[in-house]
């Protein structure tokens, strides 16, 4: 995911980013610049889902910025925070957050990466760092949610880009 330029760096993990994300859903997601070095990757509305039990969106949001690779040379991205969210509507057709997993360590008194779950609400359940390609794959394998691809196509995108998100993780 690194790149020999900032540009090349950025391109790059948004790549991994979208692929891995196509496996649920063609909605558009697009890097928009908010600053000088700060990218967003978000999904504005949220991507509607397939699934047997009901309807559901997907929410993402991942803040990045592009700095040098002092182990690798050249660039790669730094993760600011993020937030992935499985939605539904309730018994009031108010669409809440069935399952999230959030990070942002400056924008709140809960600065650790944690797990939210509606039946639970107001817990922050700590965990590690969550790569998008974990989250999607909890969704497929106990949240109902259908690929759009094929099962070799979209476990294999999955794989490799885990294998290769957890290669150039710094944060371990």
């Amino acid at each position: 995911m690194a790149g020999k330029s900032q540009s090349d760096a950025k391109d790059n993990f948004c790549g991994f980013f979208k692929e891995s994300l196509s496996c649920l859903t063609d909605a558009f997601l697009h890097p928009v610049q908010i600053s000088d070095n700060r990218y967003l990757l978000t999904y504005e509305p949220p991507a509607d889902l397939l699934c047997d039990i009901g309807p559901r969106k997907l929410s993402i949001s991942q803040l990045f910025t592009v700095c040098p690779d002092k182990v690798r040379g050249g660039y790669k991205v730094r993760t600011l925070q993020y937030d992935y969210s499985l939605n539904g509507p309730d018994e009031n057709d108010v669409w809440i957050e069935i399952v999230s997993y959030h990070w942002h360590p400056d924008e709140s008194d809960v600065r650790e990466p944690h797990l939210h779950v509606a039946c639970v609400p107001r817990i922050h359940f700590p965990t590690s760092r969550i790569a998008v390609e974990r989250f999607i794959r909890m969704l497929i394998d106990y949240y109902g949610i259908q690929p759009i691809l094929a099962d070799s196509v979209w476990k294999a995108i999955l794989e490799k880009n885990c294998t290769a998100f957890d290669k150039m993780a710094s944060w371990k």
